[in-house]
């Protein structure tokens, strides 16, 4: 209908409007996936959210498809091709980039390899050439709220179809404006609905976790029964909250981005004022859709144990390792901690691969937790 009834230039401006009336997930097949593919002759069509999990690796949370051959789409997630994928992972990349780089990408496989050695690669051989995918055209767009997510849609020539020319990547570039518009909105909505669920989830939790929930002016809006009713906590939230504020100031003054986390040990006294125990601190900002940001804090009692530098000594790091879990304890991130310490960003990640493999874990948060179960606990807040 698009391309061909109405010739390129008009089509472009309907499929434009189709985009751009996208309202939400369920309409993401009519109204960009199956227009974009008319305009552009492609055989088939998908798209995925990658997000970033704190305690887990960059994974697809939600996909959609049109074409053929349904099934590749779980195959490309449940085997984490993505990884292997020479044009999304440059723009999943971002969600381990620096704030800041977030700009759209466009990326095209032709113009992006070299085709003779391309088809020696695994990616090619266990997934392109069984899906019959010849050509791909994609767009990345990232988002940030309530964590890093990637909106990604990809279009596919098959083998009996010729590859996608500077003609067809032109006609792409042109809705680029629009699709980006439209998955910024799907990724800032689903988002926010996910972040309303969790602050929801998290204050009606049972268990030796406290949490508050703050809003962006840092006023106490939601609170665990026992932060409300514990008069001997008012005091301790009070001198926490101030604590966090001052560790995202600081990050702020310093890198220019406000942190999404910070996380810290407090002491904590008992009921009879000698009791000595201690509080793991997670500070995290989340954005509702309901009232803008908000900072929650998670609070788990432990009794007071070792240090977080006794920790690492005890798990056999060394002094420049201990250096670097200390800051990744404060909340900095890898740039914070190379100008710390006067080194290169890509020394911090040598020496974090170090600590990764010495304690088994293979993220900050797995790290934090498995040093402070050594103390005494895990930490409040995954």
């Amino acid at each position: 209908m698009f391309a061909h009834d109405l010739g390129p230039v008009a089509a472009g401006g309907c499929v434009n409007s189709s985009i751009l009336a996208c309202g939400g997930m369920d309409r993401i097949r009519p109204s960009i996936l199956e227009p974009v593919s008319t305009l552009l002759r492609a055989e088939s069509s998908v798209f995925m959210q990658f997000s970033k999990f704190p305690t887990a690796d960059s994974r697809v949370v939600r996909a959609a498809y049109v074409g053929p051959t349904p099934r590749s789409a779980s195959t490309y997630a449940d085997r984490a091709f993505f990884r292997h994928d020479p044009v999304i992972r440059t723009g999943i990349g971002w969600l381990d980039r620096p704030v800041g780089e977030d700009g759209p990408r466009v990326a095209h496989l032709g113009s992006t390899v070299d085709i003779g050695e391309f088809s020696r690669t695994l990616y090619y051989n266990e997934f392109l050439k069984p899906a019959g995918i010849a050509d791909v055209l994609a767009l990345c767009v990232p988002v940030q709220a309530a964590g890093r997510h990637v909106m990604c849609v990809g279009f596919h020539r098959t083998d009996g179809q010729d590859m996608f020319t500077e003609g067809d990547i032109s006609a792409f570039w042109s809705l680029v404006p629009a699709m980006n518009a439209a998955l910024q909105n799907l990724g800032l909505r689903a988002a926010l609905a996910d972040t309303d669920g969790l602050v929801q989830g998290l204050v009606q939790q049972e268990g030796d976790v406290d949490v508050a929930v703050f809003d962006e002016n840092f006023i106490l809006r939601q609170a665990t029964p026992r932060v409300i009713g514990d008069s001997s906590m008012g005091g301790t939230l009070n001198s926490l909250l101030e604590e966090v504020r001052t560790r995202m100031d600081f990050a702020w003054r310093r890198t220019g981005v406000l942190p999404e986390e910070v996380c810290f040990t407090a002491p904590l006294s008992g009921g009879d004022g000698l009791t000595r125990r201690q509080l793991d601190v997670t500070a995290r900002r989340l954005r509702s859709s309901r009232d803008g940001d908000r900072i929650v804090i998670a609070m788990r009692h432990q009794a007071a144990g070792l240090s977080l530098a006794e920790a690492c000594v005890a798990a056999g790091l060394t002094e420049r390792e201990t250096q670097v879990v200390e800051m990744l304890g404060a909340g900095l991130c890898n740039a914070s901690i190379a100008g710390r310490l006067s080194i290169s960003p890509r020394t911090v990640e040598n020496h974090l691969r170090s600590i990764y493999g010495k304690l088994g874990v293979n993220s900050r948060t797995q790290l934090l937790s498995v040093l402070m179960a050594g103390r005494g606990g895990p930490r409040g807040m995954a």
